[in-house]
């Protein structure tokens, strides 16, 4: 695994534990990633790129924290470089603005 996609692995469990310190529970999702550990990326863009929105997208909207949605960290492009394509990126920033 990469740099950028270990640190891309390391912001998605930080993501799922402020989910548990939150009190939120998406077992779909920590399933999602416990079934493919060396490939969050890979998750990421499945989701993101999706057409379907998940109940725990909906209720980070509802909290108005779309800022832990796993959009909003794909969104950041200057961040993750190369490691999405700009469909991706442009898909986590439509899905954000269009909620």
């Amino acid at each position: 695994m990469e740099e950028k996609e270990i640190e891309f692995k390391n912001a998605v469990d930080d993501l799922l534990k402020i989910y548990n310190e939150l009190g939120l529970i998406f077992p779909r999702l920590i399933q999602m990633f416990a079934n493919e550990p060396d490939n969050y990326v890979g998750v990421a863009k499945r989701l993101v790129n999706s057409f379907d929105v998940t109940t725990g997208y909906i209720k980070l909207l509802e909290m108005s924290r779309l800022d832990l949605s796993i959009e909003s960290l794909v969104a950041d492009d200057t961040r993750w470089g190369n490691l999405f394509e700009k469909e991706t990126y442009r898909n986590a920033k439509q899905k954000i603005l269009s909620s």
